[in-house]
C-alpha cells in the first residue's frame, strides 16, 4: 500500500452497512457514516416518501416513514415509525416508538425486504 493509500484510509470514518439479502435485483445498499448518524437528530429516516426521508427505497411493502436510524454509544438503533408492514429483527416484530439496539450480523426486515447489518471499522475503505 503506498503512502498516500494509507493516508487516505486513515481518514476513512467508520459506519454501517445495510445490504439486501435474496433475491433483489438490483442489490439494495444503505450506508451511513458514523459523522452522519452522530449529526443527524432525532435520526436518519428510510421510508418510500422522498419528502419525508433522508434515505428512499422504491420496495412497495416499506412505508412512506417506515423507521428512523440514530446512534447512541457506538451502537446502531433502529424505531420502526408506525409502519404498516412492520420493522422485525432476526424475524422478532419491533414495537413503533422504541429504538433497538444492533451490533452488527443481524438480518433487520422492512415490510418484506431482507437486509444484512454489518459495521464498516473506520479505515477499512468499504462501503
Amino acid at each position: 500500500m503506498s503512502a498516500e493509500s494509507e493516508s487516505r484510509a486513515r481518514r476513512l470514518e467508520g459506519g454501517w452497512r445495510l445490504e439486501s439479502i435474496g433475491a433483489t435485483e438490483p442489490p439494495i445498499r444503505l450506508v451511513f457514516g458514523d459523522s452522519e448518524l452522530a449529526r443527524a437528530y432525532p435520526g436518519l429516516v428510510v421510508g418510500r416518501e422522498p419528502a419525508l426521508c433522508d434515505r428512499v427505497l422504491e420496495e412497495p411493502t416499506i412505508s412512506q416513514r417506515h423507521c428512523r436510524f440514530s446512534v447512541r454509544e457506538a451502537r446502531l438503533l433502529v424505531e420502526d415509525l408506525n409502519s404498516l408492514n412492520g420493522t422485525l429483527i432476526g424475524g422478532e416484530d419491533l414495537f413503533p416508538f422504541g429504538p433497538v439496539a444492533l451490533e452488527g450480523g443481524e438480518i433487520l426486515t422492512l415490510g418484506r425486504l431482507p437486509l444484512r447489518v454489518e459495521r464498516i471499522a473506520p479505515g477499512s475503505g468499504r462501503g
